[in-house]
């Protein structure tokens, strides 16, 4: 064998190894990091909007309850719209078993990136529930759900 076949059985070798990873991530539940859950709670992050001129991202992640409250990290990431004027506990709210909940504690918003910690008052996990967002731009309404 020449340096030539050396050649190719290496990329042969590479690309059979980037197509196992690739099949791997698709099919085997949680070996995909974008799909796995990302937090104790069993409930993955949603996003929603985008950094582009005008909208925000938005990331909630249900954290679990903890001395009587559900907890739900979110960040919000921008890079043209100040988010100081939007304030969290007016704007959200969470619904489970038919009941509307408003935050106890909300992070204030500030500048272009910010992260914190939203908590409701729930004892229990529920199996599902949603949050909703109404007025920061560019989507009017955003409601995670799960």
């Amino acid at each position: 064998m020449d340096k030539t076949d050396y050649l190719l059985i290496g990329v042969l070798v590479l690309v059979l190894g980037a197509l196992a990873f690739a099949l791997i991530a698709w099919f085997v539940p949680g070996a995909n990091p974008a799909t796995a859950p990302s937090s104790s709670s069993g409930f993955a992050a949603i996003d929603s909007g985008t950094t582009d001129t005008g909208d925000v991202s938005i990331a909630l992640t249900p954290l679990g309850v903890k001395d009587g409250l559900l907890q739900v990290s979110i960040a919000a990431n921008t890079h043209s719209v100040d988010l100081a004027p939007f304030d969290l506990a007016q704007m959200t709210t969470l619904t489970a078993d038919g009941q509307d909940y408003q935050p106890v504690s909300a992070p204030s918003l500030s500048g272009h990136h910010t992260s914190g910690t939203l908590a409701f008052a729930l004892e229990t996990m529920p199996k599902s529930f949603t949050i909703t967002i109404v007025g920061i731009p560019a989507v009017e309404t955003r409601t995670f759900a799960w």
